[in-house]
């Protein structure tokens, strides 16, 4: 009953300091030690001729062969096939895809400084928090910070596997709908990560209200080298169709401290074809793990 209580408590304190965490924020970080951009260019434009001084805000012009989808990155073949420029793959051609990508050495250059990238600069944002409950804790003389959990996770965060890869092309069509994650099946816990790879701002953005049910919408004007974090599972946001000439390439994720994520709602949901789950969709990393 006691290690109940205080499991609730963790969890409850572990809310209230991470609340501003809620709060959308844009920050900077070291595109010299994450160099997602130039590691990004190398999948969208693997097993093409074109020039490597090709720039990503014109991938709309990258030429194709219908009879090749079966090796174009997830990320292009859903742009064009949003644009209506390709057919849709078929079952093999779909597999093959699948398949050519996880086993792609420039897609493993993304994630694994992807995983760098949520240990070095996001996960010691939720440790901060962390510490400030123990201490917290310490001065209060109340009950000590439990290190154990209902769903075995004692500390540090539990993030999505891989990144989402993203392209815009200019367009006529609306990329993504105005929703929040939980309409999705996503954890409440959950704060979103949205680097964009190429300037972003007017039509060629993501919309995002800066609280639950304000609706005050507005764009997130931002350049390569930071972040915007918000709370995507209760603010909605949406896109609205490409006017400019660029296209615009993007990265998103979403992390949670370990202590909140709940092991049995994730049992059952699923996010495309991946269930939501520790393993597949999601993992856990450690605080003590941060290099």
């Amino acid at each position: 009953m006691d290690d109940c209580i205080s499991l609730e408590r963790q969890k409850q304190k572990t809310r209230q300091n991470l609340d501003f965490l809620r709060t959308e924020t844009v920050f900077e970080y070291d595109t010299s030690r994450y160099p997602f951009r130039d590691l990004v260019k190398e999948v969208l434009l693997q097993d093409t001729d074109s020039s490597a001084d090709l720039d990503i805000e014109k991938l709309h012009f990258l030429p194709f062969e219908e009879d090749s989808i079966a090796n174009t990155c997830p990320a292009l073949y859903r742009a064009r096939l949003h644009n209506g420029v390709i057919k849709k793959a078929t079952r093999t051609e779909s597999k093959r895809m699948r398949k050519r990508w996880k086993s792609s050495t420039e897609r493993k250059r993304v994630v694994d400084t992807y995983v760098k990238f949520v240990a070095e600069v996001i996960a010691p944002m939720f440790e901060v928090s962390c510490e400030a409950i123990k201490n917290a804790d310490r001065n209060e003389a109340m009950e000590p910070f439990s290190d154990s959990a209902e769903n075995g996770l004692r500390s540090g965060v539990v993030y999505q596997t891989e990144p989402i890869l993203r392209c815009s092309f200019p367009s006529k069509h609306v990329h993504s709908k105005n929703h929040i994650d939980a309409d999705y099946h996503h954890q409440e816990e959950e704060l979103n990560f949205w680097l964009p790879l190429t300037d972003v701002h007017d039509s060629n953005t993501l919309f995002v209200e800066s609280k639950p049910g304000l609706g005050d919408y507005h764009p997130l004007c931002m350049h390569y080298g930071q972040v915007c974090r918000f709370w995507g599972n209760q603010c909605r946001h949406y896109t609205i169709p490409n006017s400019t000439p660029l296209t615009r390439v993007s990265l998103d994720f979403r992390v949670m401290h370990a202590v909140l994520f709940e092991r049995d709602k994730a049992r059952d949901t699923k996010c495309s074809a991946n269930l939501m789950q520790l393993g597949a969709y999601y993992t856990h990393m450690d605080f003590s793990k941060n290099t």
